[in-house]
């Protein structure tokens, strides 16, 4: 027991550490601790949490890299594992697959790209809304990539529809938390 406690210490301390070279922009020594910790995850089983913060971990570094073709096999992983385990409508599915539609895009395989775009906005669109900023985004990047494939009408109209949505979304700040109480403002108002 004390030994699975020891193992789990162990792989924080990678996680911790390669967390804070990805900050630092030290992204090789990075990917160095997260395979680390990913060999140790791996004797955990599929299902753990453990696993997938590792290998999410690790593709991230790769991306930041640049290291398309040691990211994608990792990314699709990743997605069939959530699929299998949270359902093919969940939001981390969705988020997965626009991982994997931004590092085909970046990569220049735009036609790759697309069906993890695809699948992404209809994850998103569905859980989080149509205005909803990463909704938004998403609309962009995948009509810049219809403009990769030529396809000028389809990356117009979705243009436009993200920039529609843009244009009449009302966003809230969330800083009348920080605001004094009315008490308190008539207070300060008086000193």
């Amino acid at each position: 027991m004390s030994f699975n406690k020891t193992v789990n210490d162990i792989w924080k301390i990678y996680r911790a550490s390669a967390e804070l070279c990805v900050k630092a922009g030290q992204h090789a020594d990075a990917e160095k601790l997260w395979l680390s910790a990913l060999e140790v995850a791996e004797d955990y089983g599929p299902d753990h949490a453990m696993l997938t913060t590792s290998l999410e971990g690790l593709a991230e570094v790769f991306w930041y890299q640049g290291k398309h073709e040691s990211a994608a096999p990792i990314c699709r992983r990743l997605l069939r594992m959530y699929e299998q385990k949270l359902g093919h409508h969940h939001p981390d599915v969705g988020t997965m697959a626009y991982n994997l539609a931004l590092l085909y895009h970046s990569w220049g395989k735009y036609v790759e790209a697309e069906p993890f775009y695809k699948l992404a906005m209809s994850i998103k669109t569905r859980v989080l809304g149509g205005r909803h900023p990463e909704v938004v985004s998403l609309l962009g990047n995948y009509a810049d990539l219809l403009l990769m494939l030529d396809r000028i009408e389809e990356a117009r109209e979705l243009k436009a529809l993200s920039e529609k949505v843009k244009a009449t979304s009302w966003r809230k700040t969330g800083n009348w938390q920080a605001m004094p109480a009315a008490a308190e403002s008539e207070t300060l108002s008086q000193t």
